[in-house]
């Protein structure tokens, strides 16, 4: 997801854009949308993931939360004009941190499964 993120930003956003911003945007439109999404991403990853045990439901929610992250980077994408490109990278960057909170750095120390246990059910 993270190198999703990164090949939309270059191929469909423009890369990495440089310059100002042609007008005070300040919270303007998309921007709430854009942080109640990478909020929820957060909630997802930081309230939900940690409280399921099941690897099922467990999957649902780590790709509810990336598909949120991402949305961000789209959303930045189409709906923020050319003529803001601090906004757009913004955008970008607070999206791919969004979605290296997802990395799943616990998913190989197999804390709380039974010997034997491989996840499945």
């Amino acid at each position: 997801m993270v190198m999703s993120i990164t090949i939309n930003q270059a191929k469909l956003g423009g890369g990495i854009l440089h310059g100002k911003n042609a007008l005070a945007q300040g919270m303007g439109f998309p921007m709430p949308l854009v942080l109640a999404q990478l909020c929820a991403a957060t909630v997802v990853r930081w309230l939900l993931v940690p409280r399921t045990s099941d690897p099922r439901r467990l999957l649902i929610l780590m790709i509810i939360g990336l598909a949120l992250s991402e949305s961000g980077e789209f959303n930045g994408i189409f709906l923020v004009a050319q003529s803001m490109p601090e906004t757009k990278m913004a955008i970008f960057y607070l999206s791919l941190v969004s979605a290296l909170q997802f990395i799943p750095f616990y998913a190989g120390s197999g804390e709380g499964m039974a010997p034997g246990d491989n996840g499945q059910a």
